[in-house]
């Protein structure tokens, strides 16, 4: 595993990048991620891949768009990577166990911002705390 990602945020990292795929499938307008069409279509594609293999996937996939959210380089500031590479070739992916579990917990299902920022805060176990007025001065 890489040194500096304990076994317990890399489980909170997938049950937190699951939730923010629901919203990002939510807006899509589409469903792609999840749901029977993308169970049938996995199930037709997966060969010997595990569901393990399918959150990785996904994950990944979403990097690709939003680093800051689903990219373990960036959210974990993993050490001399290239901009393309989200994960590094140490990088363990998801527990075979959880995958199962994660993949249909319903924690993709969440569709409102605030939802989807509380439960990834309670996830992280973050306090959330209101920032002062000049700290989103140059936010647009």
């Amino acid at each position: 595993m890489t040194a500096a990602v304990t076994p317990a945020q890399l489980d909170t990292f997938y049950r937190v990048a699951l939730i923010g795929l629901g919203l990002l499938e939510a807006r899509a307008g589409a469903p792609r991620r999840f749901g029977p069409n993308a169970d049938a279509r996995w199930n037709a594609f997966r060969g010997g891949l595990q569901d393990w293999d399918r959150l990785d996937l996904l994950v990944r996939d979403a990097a690709v768009r939003h680093p800051a959210g689903f990219a373990p380089r960036v959210v974990f500031d993993l050490p001399a990577l290239a901009d393309d590479e989200p994960c590094g070739p140490d990088w363990p992916g998801p527990t075979a166990t959880e995958a199962a579990a994660l993949l249909r917990s319903g924690a993709a299902h969440r569709v409102e911002m605030a939802g989807v920022l509380a439960a990834a805060a309670d996830a992280w176990r973050l306090t959330v705390r209101p920032l002062p007025a000049e700290a989103l001065a140059g936010l647009q």
